[in-house]
């Protein structure tokens, strides 16, 4: 991290070194963030503009060797155009912040430093799950912002020429409450049908789906999944791989191709997608291709002067000095727009007993 000397000096703690700072702050594990599905995509304005390809496929006839071959058929562009969201923290730093205060730890006085440091370590790690709540609602096919925020709800679907995400979107039912359905080879190849379809023939290497509790614990009880659901496991925990990478205490299971995770991240209110502030709703599931580009975040550029003209970072830090000289404003900011380009490709798994 690059030092930090006296803040209540103008520009000591300026745009370029706090940014630097925050941005070399260790992101906290974040289920979405690991998976590493969504590509990062910096930009120089904060609108952005994305042009469909709607190809056509078709299979060419042979014909005779220095003739004319067969006209290609062109695919529709359809042109879509997006509105990054803006994010931002506010705190303060105070001269009796750090006068007098012992550092954590240590017998010395507090420094600058040890004061802002734990303020924007505790800013990033805010803003990084937010952005992981947004991801989460882009893998639902609809991006909810928390409460009282200044956007409304994006619906993806909606937004690429369909109606709306309830009336799109693919439910796949598992009837975990019969013993005799057969999840493994009736119910699962639903979902890889769904996906395929919707992917146009676009290569994909698997399938993951983020499971509420109350789902995940209906599955691995399931009369025909619970004996490969505990010969799974203890193979993970021979190998010390059980749980999915960064959350701990969260299960995983692969069946026939797909990955299902249990996922359980709570905002606090009525913030989540779920009740109870919770992202995935605990009685559902949803699942989603990987290993296919078509998960993106974009990073618009900072709403400041030295942010001008250029590309948009992941996260940004700056002072704002009081006029009384008490104190020093910190804001820490980001600019993230997380989408689906395909969210005919995001399959809503549930349950009706």
């Amino acid at each position: 991290m690059p030092e930090l000397t006296d803040i209540f000096t103008p520009d000591a703690f300026g745009v370029y070194a706090l940014t630097e700072a925050i941005q070399k702050i260790p992101p906290q594990k974040l289920t979405i963030a690991d998976l590493g599905i969504f590509r990062e995509m910096p930009i120089a304005t904060t609108l952005v503009a994305i042009e469909e390809d709607r190809g056509v496929l078709t299979l060419v006839p042979t014909t005779p060797r220095g003739g004319p071959g067969i006209p290609a058929q062109s695919g529709k562009r359809v042109l879509t155009s997006f509105k990054v969201p803006h994010i931002q923290l506010d705190d303060t730093v105070h001269a009796d912040d750090v006068i007098n205060i012992r550092a954590f730890g240590a017998s010395g006085v507090s420094t600058e430093a040890d004061v802002v440091g734990r303020k924007l370590a505790s800013m990033r790690r805010s803003v990084d799950f937010t952005n992981e709540f947004l991801r989460f609602g882009a893998l639902q096919g609809k991006v909810l912002y928390p409460d009282n925020s200044y956007e409304a709800a994006l619906d993806l679907y909606t937004s690429f020429g369909m109606t709306n995400q309830a009336t799109n979107q693919t439910n796949v039912d598992f009837v975990t409450g019969t013993a005799t359905t057969d999840i493994a080879g009736t119910v699962i190849p639903q979902i890889f049908d769904a996906i395929e379809a919707a992917l146009g023939g676009a290569p994909y290497s698997g399938v993951v789906a983020l499971c509420g509790r109350t789902f995940f614990r209906k599955l691995i009880g399931h009369a025909m999944i619970k004996g490969l659901y505990l010969q799974q496991q203890q193979q993970y925990n021979l190998a010390a791989v059980g749980r999915a990478p960064g959350d701990v205490g969260r299960m995983i299971f692969t069946l026939n191709g797909v990955t299902f995770i249990e996922y359980y991240n709570i905002a606090g209110g009525s913030q989540g997608i779920g009740n109870d502030g919770l992202f995935q709703v605990a009685a559902e599931a949803r699942a989603f291709p990987v290993g296919v580009d078509i998960y993106h975040t974009y990073y618009a550029p900072a709403d400041i002067s030295e942010a001008i003209g250029t590309l948009g970072q992941p996260v940004y830090a700056y002072t704002l000095p009081h006029a009384d000289k008490k104190g020093v404003g910190l804001v820490v900011q980001s600019n993230p727009l997380n989408i689906c380009l395909r969210p005919k490709a995001l399959i809503r798994l549930h349950t009706s007993n």
